[in-house]
């Protein structure tokens, strides 16, 4: 199987921090509390920065790393649980934004694991489709619009950022192991908008109303 060769990367976080003490004033916390828990002093929140904003800022930092122009990328692979829209999908988005015009582009959710995701389908998509010889990763999360920042718990574990990489073939094979723990699915989760148009009735409704967890909006529960 042929190999597979990083040859740029890149990155974006946002300018504003949040430190242990600025959470002491808005949860029931403090920095003793939170360093011995999660070893985090400090972390960037999105001032407001898109999901795409910020990966399209890392994929032209590794595209330029890797001294590659957009018309040599073949394929752009997004991987983000927290992207701004429904349709059409991050990795269109940022496609555009970034004037990649021969290409195609997916999406992935994979949470925490999505890079490793996409890097073991970059692989294969390189070996086995003589049309794919490079492929720009692209690993962007807004988790902050998730956090419940009246959950002590949820609330000092994140930030937000993009990461992105370039890839080749190469001569060396990156082996990965996948495999996940889908039972346990429910230990972590955000939900989205629950189904429901102009002719749900109410007794539709309370039918598959236990068939979502109960939670506060789209906020992250762990």
């Amino acid at each position: 199987m042929t190999g597979i060769k990083l040859i740029g990367t890149g990155m974006y976080i946002p300018e504003t921090v949040a430190t242990n003490e600025d959470f002491t004033k808005i949860v029931d916390t403090s920095d003793e509390w939170i360093t011995k828990r999660t070893g985090i002093k400090e972390r960037h929140p999105s001032n407001g920065e898109p999901t795409w904003y910020m990966g399209v800022q890392a994929a032209k930092q590794a595209m330029e790393d890797a001294g590659v122009t957009p018309d040599e990328i073949d394929m752009v692979i997004s991987t983000s649980v927290t992207g701004d829209y429904y349709t059409p999908s991050t990795a269109n988005i940022m496609q555009g934004k970034l004037g990649i015009h021969k290409a195609f582009s997916i999406d992935i959710n994979c949470a925490c694991a999505g890079f490793v995701y996409g890097f073991d389908m970059a692989q294969r998509y390189i070996a086995m489709d003589d049309d794919v010889k490079t492929v720009l990763i692209i690993s962007s999360e807004n988790i902050t619009k998730l956090v419940d920042y009246e959950d002590r718990s949820t609330c000092v574990l994140f930030g937000d950022g993009a990461g992105a990489a370039v890839v080749t073939a190469g001569p060396n094979r990156c082996y990965t192991y996948l495999e996940c723990e889908a039972q346990d699915a429910n230990k972590i989760y955000a939900q989205n908008a629950r189904p429901g148009n102009a002719f749900t009735t109410q007794e539709g409704r309370e039918k598959y109303l236990d068939l979502f967890p109960q939670g506060r909006e789209h906020y992250m529960h762990m």
